[in-house]
Order: C-alpha cells, then structure tokens, then sequence
C-alpha cells in the first residue's frame, strides 16, 4: 500500500469504529476493543497487551481472560444508555494509546498480506489511493470471509472499474444504522479512484474526503467530526410525534436511530438541528444521529421515551 494510505487509516477509521481502550460489546455481541478490533475468544485477547488501568502494569493473562468473560457475558448492555461507559466499570484493564496505534496496523499489514492472495486483489499495490483505502474499509468491517461474498465488487475491482466499485462496495444496513457512513464514505473512495485514473492524477494520493466526482476542491486528510446532541424537544412523545435534535455537526447526516429503528425520511435544518418523525417503537431508546464523520455517542440529552396515552 502507499505510505499515506497507512498513515490515513487510523484517521480515516477512528469516525466509524471509535477509540475505546477497554473491552467491549459490539452491536453483535462480540467482545471488541480499540478501534472495532474483534477479540470474540479469549486466545485473541491474549494476545493483545493489556495493562492494569489503575497502575498501568502488565495483565496476566488469567486476568485478561477474567475481564473477557465479564464484558461476554452481559449481552443484556449491547443496546444500553451509555453502553461504553458500563463496560468501562465492568473492566479493570485497558490497552494503551500506542499499543492501540500498533494493533490498528498491525491488523492493516495483515489484511494487506490476505488480500494479495485474493486473485482480485493481488496487484492492489498498483491501484489508485483512494481505491486501497476503500478495500481495506471493506475488510475491516466486513472480515476476509465477508470481502468474498462480494463477488460483484471483486469483479469491478478486477476490471479496474472503479464506478461499478462504488456502487457494489454498499454493505447491508438494515439493522445496522451504523454502517451507514461508512458505505459513504467507501463510495466516494472509490469514486475517487475513477476520477484519479479519468483525470490522470497522481495514484500515490489520498484524495478523501475530497470528493472529485462532485468537483469539490482537494484537502489535505483531515478528521471529519463525529456528530452530537445536546438535546431533544421534547423527548417523550409516541409514533407520528416531530422531535426536533440540536447538537453539532449534523451537516449530510445520513439518517437518525431511534434504539435499533433507523430514520432516514428527516430533514437536516442546520448542522446545528435535525427534525424528524418518531417511528413505531416502545420504551427508552438512545437517540443516534449518522453522518459521514460516525455516529454521535450515547448520552443522557439523547434518549427518547415512548409514552402512550
């Protein structure tokens, strides 16, 4: 891969997957740390470098093992107000800020090695930037199994079409909201890629989050702000209600979760504010705003209760 492919990963990866330093539950149940690196077994745990949080020594791997079966065995958070946090008192051990750098890419090596192997994908080395940054996305969320499943997309990749790429790279969202801003992203990467070769423009540049095929000016690679709210008006209501969102960062929002019901029918008034229509659901829910820069985080100002007269 180009150096600047690598040193953009993390960047580009962090709005997507988070940074989370202690074990957690993904949205599947699986035991997931750093930057959405799975651990679903404690052998893979292991091999991480756990350090203690209070002292920052090194954890044995009976103690790694320990936290592994706390965060595995309460599914029942998956889908809790301020999940995160919870794992976070059940845990006692963290990785580092380097040692979560180091696994990131780490992993990047490795998913490159695997994909050399995929006929497809073997002379990735040779492709433009954005089009290698847009297949280790794939990877990342999708596991090498996963990446073969998508047979359309290899073929594309094989024909160096890059356009047919972008549109076969779209990965299922249903149940999933947050995999939203990543298959945005994933397609202007690739999109990226077309224009590069159309343009004949140097291969060895990312380009995102610039997107050519909108004609939009070239950027340097920067983070893109995750979104947040800051409060919800109101925040009971029932099915049919319009609640109005304030927070920031809600510029090109994709689409607002309410609990497991993703809304994509809303209207973003301002990068400051959101309306949208309450969906069929019950109870509690957290409320979760998706942009191209990730999902806004769970707080106490964003969850909604159904009330039913």
């Amino acid at each position: 891969m180009y150096p600047g492919v690598r040193s953009a990963f993390l960047t580009f990866s962090q709005p997507f997957e988070g940074r989370v330093p202690h074990m957690y539950l993904d949205i599947d149940g699986r035991v997931t740390v750093g930057v959405g690196n799975l651990i679903d077994t404690i052998p893979d745990a292991q091999k991480f470098p756990f350090v203690h949080k209070l002292d920052g020594s090194a954890a044995t791997r009976a103690e790694i093992a320990t936290d592994w079966q706390a965060v595995k065995n309460r599914q029942d958070l998956t889908h809790a107000k301020d999940y995160l946090d919870k794992f976070n008192q059940l845990t006692a051990l963290k990785l580092t800020e380097d040692a979560i750098d180091q696994i990131v890419l780490t992993s990047l090596d490795q998913n490159e090695t695997l994909l050399k192997q995929i006929s497809e994908f073997a002379d990735l080395e040779d492709w433009p930037a954005d089009a290698q940054l847009g297949l280790f996305s794939l990877i990342w969320a999708l596991g090498p199994a996963g990446i073969q499943r998508f047979r359309d997309f290899r073929t594309a990749c094989a024909a160096k079409d890059w356009n047919a790429a972008a549109t076969q790279s779209h990965m299922k969202e249903t149940g999933n909201p947050g995999i939203i801003p990543r298959n945005v992203a994933d397609h202007i990467l690739f999109s990226n890629a077309a224009e590069v070769v159309l343009q004949n423009l140097d291969f060895s540049v990312v380009r995102y989050p610039d997107n050519l095929a909108a004609n939009t000016p070239f950027t340097p690679l920067l983070p893109v702000e995750p979104p947040s709210i800051t409060m919800l008006d109101p925040s009971t209501g029932q099915p049919g209600d319009s609640v109005v969102i304030t927070g920031e960062h809600f510029n090109d929002a994709s689409s607002v979760g309410f609990g497991d019901v993703s809304v994509a029918d809303m209207t973003v008034d301002s990068d400051t504010q959101i309306t949208v229509i309450v969906p069929d659901g019950s109870g509690n829910v957290p409320i979760t705003v998706i942009t191209p820069g990730g999902n806004s985080a769970p707080s106490s100002d964003a969850e909604f209760a159904y009330i039913f007269r």
